[in-house]
């Protein structure tokens, strides 16, 4: 069934792509099959062949040019294609190709966006590079990219200026969509588009190389947060260097120090040396400076809860909220208030609680109703509370949910909170197997991070179970 699901999604039911299939799978042993289904494109010498000869060659020479220089799309509009093309009727050549059943499919009621079957867009890429240098595609890329930028869609522009090997113009764009990205929780994304770029000339730019010190902190990347506060480093006492003015030097050393401070935390446990570096940081910094002042607050607040002072941490993660919120960034301000919730826990004031959770619900909801990956530290708080109420049903739906958003967006964090909480849930209800298995996940986000603490919290919860 699962070859079948696969084979499904890839021909889309185009049937002379299933005849192919099926003949190219005669006589081959079953163990081969998953294989050549999973490789199974438009590439494929039968499907070229066919669509080549059968398809695009029976087409007006002005039909295939357009097939070919919108092949580099995932997906078209006209406007989109005409930047690509040149054409003014790109969109009357979309609705004809769509008329034809030409493999283009619309993806919305108004025929405003479409996209090529998968196979006929494999195949129209490889007859793209058979066709033309490699400096035509890179151009198509390039035209598609300004057009996604000026149409604010940078992730869209950022993934064609890769394709076309623009590493510099990539690099650009990065730094002015790196902050808002990592506000939203994508800094899986940040990551990958990074490893996609020449590693010099990530070292040589401080805001790259601070981009990617906020995502990995996110990912808890002690060795890479590591690498990277030495290559900011080496930038700021390059010739380079001169060419930054003094307020932007003192803005990268104190993003530097917030990452300084993690790092003496996560490597030692040390919260005091972690306290230091974050006021060091905080009196050098531009007070209009929001985006930065909030991540160091919202770090000093969370070292003042681990150092427990409960009163001082209050009132920082309180300060760290306000300030993320005004620098609308939703991940940190989420981060201060969850701080401020686990706080209210310890003292048992758990109506007050809720409602900061249900309050930063409702921030992190899409205007249709769906959560962003932000909400998930808010259902994590509300799974928290309603274990403690014995609402254990509650609390595993809150988790669950919990679970369902930060998993894909890699908010380890979450992820590790939401699982050893639902372990003591599922632990109530006498669900034991899952419980343990749940824990047994908890302890393998933890090894990975390679940090005492966190280790010793899992162990802690297994000894719980252990005695219930």
């Amino acid at each position: 069934e699962t070859d079948v699901g696969e084979l499904e999604r890839r021909t889309e039911g185009w049937g002379a792509a299933l005849q192919v299939t099926a003949l190219s799978l005669k006589g081959q042993s079953p163990d081969r099959v998953a294989g050549f289904i999973n490789t199974f494109t438009g590439g494929h010498r039968h499907v070229f062949d066919y669509l080549l000869d059968e398809v695009l060659n029976r087409q007006p020479g002005e039909t295939r040019e357009f097939l070919l220089q919108t092949s580099v799309l995932d997906r078209l509009s006209g406007p989109l294609c005409k930047a690509i093309t040149g054409r003014n009727d790109a969109q009357t050549i979309l609705e004809a190709l769509e008329a034809a059943n030409l493999f283009v499919t619309p993806l919305d009621d108004d025929r405003r966006w479409y996209r090529y079957y998968g196979l006929f867009a494999d195949f129209l890429r490889v007859r793209l590079r058979q066709a033309y240098a490699e400096q035509i595609p890179a151009s198509l890329h390039r035209r598609a990219a300004l057009w996604y930028e000026q149409n604010g869609l940078a992730g869209e522009a950022i993934k064609h200026l890769l394709a076309a090997e623009a590493f510099n113009p990539t690099a650009d764009l990065i730094e002015q969509t790196a902050r808002g990205l990592l506000a939203r929780g994508e800094h899986t994304t940040i990551i990958s588009w990074l490893a996609a770029l020449p590693e010099d000339l990530v070292r040589s730019r401080p805001r790259l190389c601070l981009a990617h010190l906020r995502a990995l902190a996110y990912a808890r990347d002690i060795q890479g947060i590591q690498a990277r506060l030495h290559d900011v480093e080496a930038a700021l006492s390059s010739p380079q260097a001169a060419s930054y003015t003094s307020a932007e030097v003192n803005h990268f050393r104190a993003e530097a120090a917030a990452y300084q401070a993690l790092l003496a935390f996560w490597r030692d446990e040390d919260a005091t040396t972690a306290i230091a570096l974050c006021r060091q940081a905080l009196k050098n910094l531009a007070q209009d400076d929001l985006a930065l002042r909030g991540i160091i607050t919202l770090i000093l607040g969370i070292m003042l809860r681990i150092d427990n002072d409960l009163e001082a941490a209050s009132r920082t993660l309180a300060e760290a909220s306000t300030i993320n919120q005004q620098a609308n960034n939703l991940i940190l301000m989420m981060n201060a208030q969850m701080g401020l919730v686990g706080i209210y826990e310890v003292q048992g004031r758990l109506r007050q609680a809720e409602a900061i959770c249900q309050q930063a619900l409702q921030l992190a909801t899409r205007p249709d109703g769906r959560y962003l990956p932000a909400a998930s530290f808010a259902l994590v708080g509300l799974g928290k509370i309603y274990r403690e109420w014995n609402d254990l049903d509650g609390a595993a739906d809150y988790l669950g949910q919990a679970l369902e958003l930060a998993r894909p967006a890699g908010l380890d964090d979450v992820v590790l909170d939401a699982t050893i909480t639902l372990a003591l849930v599922q632990a109530g209800q006498g669900r034991w197997p899952a419980a343990l298995a749940n824990l047994e996940g908890a302890r393998q986000i933890v090894g990975r991070w390679g940090r005492a603490r966190p280790l010793g919290r899992v162990a802690l919860f297994e000894a719980r179970l252990g005695l219930m």
